[in-house]
């Protein structure tokens, strides 16, 4: 419930923050927190910490669908064919592959063993997949500023 109501009262204002900064900045600002949420909830003891957690973890989640479609729009647009549907099957795949990966980089190097025993999370710092690495968004993925005829929306 608390996921939800932070879902709902985060949509209108990641609008107004797509509107002043971008929709490409609320999406890379939104996805952080996203992850930061989940150690969050993890580490909850309490009703209340897990309350905060769970409001905050929904209101991240709200953001970044916002977010995430408003770009998709706009590149729809550019296209000028309707890719919308593409977009989220791939975001789909997208995180059922970084799932699986995971899962197995986990059980490959012996800290899956410890989420089976009962751990909330695992922090296996020997595993190559528990860490990005310092990920770096490539260039050629970037959407170009300039096709946008709007110059309010920045961050494209």
């Amino acid at each position: 419930m608390m996921a939800a109501i932070g879902s709902v009262l985060a949509m209108p204002a990641a609008g107004w923050l797509i509107n002043k900064f971008g929709s490409l900045s609320i999406v890379i600002g939104s996805t952080l927190g996203f992850g930061l949420a989940l150690p969050l909830i993890a580490e909850s003891n309490t009703v209340l910490t897990l309350s905060v957690a769970l409001l905050y973890y929904g209101a991240m989640a709200g953001s970044m669908d916002v977010a995430m479609n408003t770009h998709a729009v706009m590149l729809e647009k550019r296209y000028q064919r309707h890719i919308m549907s593409s977009f989220h099957a791939l975001f789909s795949l997208g995180g059922m592959a970084g799932s699986g990966v995971r899962g197995i980089g986990c059980f490959t190097c012996g800290s899956g063993r410890d989420s089976l025993l009962g751990q909330r999370y695992s922090t296996c710092r020997k595993c190559p997949y528990s860490h990005s690495g310092g990920f770096r968004f490539p260039q050629h993925l970037r959407t170009p500023r300039k096709w946008h005829p709007e110059a309010r929306l920045r961050g494209l």
